[in-house]
Order: C-alpha cells, then structure tokens, then sequence
C-alpha cells in the first residue's frame, strides 16, 4: 500500500487536462464498438493505486484522492453522499456535477461481506443515468482501498446531439461490477514474425468511411485460422497474422465478453526493446455476440518483420458480480 506522500507524488503529475482529454467513449453503440473506442484511452488516463486512510480527519479518503488528482474537479463536484446496497456490495455516489449535457460522476464501491473487490476492478459497461437519452461516456478507476475493500470511480456521461439534461433528479445505477481480473504481459509469440505471409489467406477488403467508395478508406480484415496461433491467455487468442500493401494486420479473438472485460494492447518489439506501436485497431463480431475479432494494424515493411516480434499486455477473466444498484439524486447535489 503507498503511503501518502507517495501516493501524492505519483498522481500529482496529472493534471486536469490529462483527465480530461483521455476518453473512453463506451454507450451508444454495440459492445465491441465500445471496446474499441474505450482501449485507446485505457492505458492513457487509468492510474490504480492502493489508497491508505489519509490524514485529514475531516475528509473522506476518497475525497482527498480526488482532490489530489484534480483539485478542480473534486471542487466543481457537489456531495451528494446518497447509497445503496445489493448483494453485499454497496455503491455510494459521493459526488456529482450535471452541467448542460455533461454528468461528472464520483463513485465507491465497497464489498460489505468478502473479497471481491480489488485492484483491477471495473464496472464492465453496466453504468447508466437517467433520464439521458443517447450518450457516450467514460469510467475510469482512480483508487482501491485495500483495508476497506473499497473501490473509486470517476465517470463522465455526455449526451450527444447536443441535447440538454432538463429535469430536477438523476438516478445512476450499476448492474455488473468485475474484478480479480488477470493480466498478460510479454511476447504472444516464441518466434519472430519472419514466418508471416505477405499474401494472407482469405483477406477481405472492406470499404469504410463516408462519402464516395473512391474516398472511402480500405480494411483488411483476415480469416481467423481453424486454430488459435497462440493462446497466451485465457480468453484471448492470436487468431490471424498477415502482411498487406504494406501492413500487418494481427487478429486477436476476445472470448466470453458477456462475463468479462477482455481486451488487449499490441506492439512489436526488436531485440533492443525498440517498440513498433499499432496504428489503428479494427473490431468486427463473432457472430453470436459471444465474443469479437479485433485486428491490430502496424505500418512496417515486409522486409523487416524478422527483427520483431509480437508483444502485449492482454487484461482478462475475472469476477463478475451482478445486483441492481440505483441512486436517485438531485441535479444540484445532495438534498
């Protein structure tokens, strides 16, 4: 567990902007859509950090962690300081802002019987506010309390279209909260990408974009091969690798995402630890809805793809607990 002082030191670099700029647009659209528009922003923004009993006596641990990570935005929050408890678990919303279309979020969730909270946890896309109608919106975890069992979110709900919230109370609400999730990080492949064909079996070119097909930007998506080429973890599996106009495409399979939150960050790295970053990912369904296909595409030479190999950090499985939690609140905080 960090102590205080280390716990100030290792957040106080991030300043609002930082948050304020790292999106997980998750809502308003299908899951695996979701999944990838939230990834980009992952690994960006979300700091998870064990946090002990600050000092100050008259403010909650949790509230002293926001304050350290943006001092604005703990500000600009009004308490609200209203729970609920469903399945041993208890969410309390300790503050919110609602603004024009913008909801700010302060959450806690706190396991009131067992372990089952820790810190990996999330709230695996099962957030909502009403009355918003169509939405995007953002959740990352800013701290865990280990002693308390305890875990705290900030999330932003913006509607979209540019529709106002009009009305006098909002009710928040969690149906799935994920934990004790396992991570992957390493090469996914013992070899280097030398054996990958440039001439991949079963690519499919598909148009996307608006405007004239001519304007339209070409995907390469690949046929997954009948078996995996690795599992490295799991719940997710190297299912395709192939080189194309000056490309290569890596296609990863998701498994079991109505139980867990799997998903994955790919890069390619020589033997001096030069990474390659991916420039783009691409995600299409399995057909059942049961999992999603999600292609990694890298811009680098044919050439040169024995100097690397495939590396990731793969986030999976877990502990999923479900319940129905809800609390209605006013706009303008608590009553």
């Amino acid at each position: 567990m960090l102590k205080s002082d280390k716990l100030i030191d290792a957040i106080g670099m991030i300043d609002e902007s930082m948050v304020r700029n790292a999106r997980e647009f998750e809502g308003g659209g299908s899951a695996a859509v979701k999944k990838v528009l939230a990834f980009a922003a992952v690994f960006a923004l979300c700091i998870v950090v064990s946090v002990p009993v600050l000092a100050a006596a008259e403010v909650e641990p949790a509230q002293e962690l926001l304050y350290a990570l943006s001092p604005s935005i703990a500000q600009r929050l009004k308490p609200v300081k209203k729970s609920c408890v469903d399945n041993g678990m208890q969410m309390e919303v300790i503050s919110a802002d609602i603004s024009g279309n913008t909801a700010e979020i302060y959450i806690s969730i706190k396991d009131l019987e067992g372990e089952r909270i820790d810190g990996t946890a999330d709230l695996s896309d099962s957030y909502d506010i009403r009355p918003f109608g169509e939405k995007t919106s953002a959740c990352r975890l800013v701290g865990y309390d280990e002693e308390m069992k305890e875990a705290t979110f900030l999330l932003e709900v913006r509607q979209t279209e540019g529709m106002q919230f009009d009305g006098q109370k909002v009710t928040f609400s969690v149906s799935k909260i994920l934990s004790h999730k396992e991570t992957f990080e390493g090469a996914l492949l013992d070899q280097t990408l030398s054996f990958v064909s440039d001439t991949p079996k079963g690519k499919e070119n598909v148009s996307i974009g608006s405007g004239s097909m001519d304007g339209a930007e070409k995907i390469i998506f690949l046929k997954p091969e009948k078996e995996p080429l690795a599992v490295p973890i799991n719940g997710a599996e190297v299912s395709a690798i192939g080189h194309a106009d000056g490309k290569l495409y890596v296609q990863m399979y998701y498994k079991d995402l109505s139980n867990a939150d799997n998903q994955g960050s790919l890069w390619l790295e020589d033997q001096d630890k030069t990474k390659v970053e991916c420039e783009k990912n691409l995600t299409f369904g399995d057909g059942d809805e049961s999992g999603r296909y999600e292609e990694y595409v890298f811009d680098i030479p044919y050439e040169e793809l024995g100097n690397y190999k495939l590396c990731g950090e793969l986030i999976c499985g877990g502990t999923l607990t479900e319940g129905d939690w809800q609390v209605t609140f006013p706009v303008g905080g608590a009553d």
